[in-house]
């Protein structure tokens, strides 16, 4: 496994930071104002062909639809953790236990796997 040098994570600049919040800001906005020109425009169409409730309805569906996928995901996500945390086994630990079990501590290492299967 190889090893980390001592010498820590690289730091960045100043300048680099806020060059960087800077184009996530830029790519967020973009995001947003294209998001919004597509709504805007559907909401124009709808309104001009005589059908903006048609338009709302599809909206409010849509907006339901997403919180309700949103908690009944978040629900069996939170469910599933809730279980797994409820039926982990329980370790207790005492004195002569260490972190690796007793089979791993007893038996040696298998070197062969590191061999090279070419002749050589």
């Amino acid at each position: 496994m190889a090893m980390r040098p001592a010498g820590g994570l690289p730091v960045m600049s100043n300048r680099a930071k806020r060059v960087l919040i800077a184009l996530v800001g830029l790519a967020v906005a973009a995001i947003v104002w294209f998001l919004f020109v597509g709504v805007y425009v559907d909401w124009l169409w709808f309104g001009e062909v005589g059908f903006r409730e048609v338009f709302a309805t599809r909206a409010v569906t849509r907006i339901v639809l997403f919180v309700v996928a949103g908690l009944g995901g978040g629900g069996l996500v939170f469910a599933s953790l809730y279980l797994g945390y409820r039926s982990r086994p329980v370790f207790v630990p005492t004195r002569t236990s260490t972190r690796w079990p007793r089979t791993a501590r007893s038996s040696p290492p298998d070197r062969r796997s590191s061999r090279s299967a070419s002749p050589g």
